[in-house]
């Protein structure tokens, strides 16, 4: 527990800032991890589960009342959840193996996404080629 008011709200500073870096960087993520056609998709679930995270810690600090102390504890469970199974169950992006020179582990990674991002797809026609000049000139 806090020995003071001063160490509280330190503490809930760097708390605040470790999620303020945390919902900056879900985001390149995302952008690296998920398909392209699926990246408004993904968004739109961080932001639906955040909003839903706020409403349900309101929810919860409503209920418990003044026992605040067991609310700040509360809070700790999601983070926990996060670092004990996250590891495990999400992909590392090949961009952040490759900058720390693990090329082998990063060209894995990527075809790894890759397969997963084929299989989540359609199968796509190709683009159909631009009308020619000719025929939008009336062919001659």
């Amino acid at each position: 527990l806090a020995p003071g008011v001063v160490f509280l709200v330190a503490a809930r500073m760097v708390t605040g800032i470790g999620v303020g870096i945390a919902s900056a960087l879900v985001h390149v993520y995302i952008s690296e991890i998920v398909p392209a056609s699926r990246r408004g998709e993904h968004g739109a679930i961080l932001v639906l589960l955040g909003s839903g995270g706020i409403l349900v810690a309101n929810l919860v600090a409503y209920a418990l009342g003044h026992q605040w102390r067991f609310v700040l504890g509360l809070s700790c469970l999601p983070a926990a959840a996060q670092l004990l199974i996250g590891p495990w169950v999400m992909p590392e992006s090949p961009r952040w193996l490759q900058t720390r020179s693990l090329r082998p582990g990063a060209a894995v990674s990527a075809r790894a996404l890759v397969a997963a991002a084929a299989q989540d797809l359609p199968c796509q026609q190709p683009p159909s080629p631009p009308p020619s000049s000719q025929a939008q000139n009336g062919g001659g």
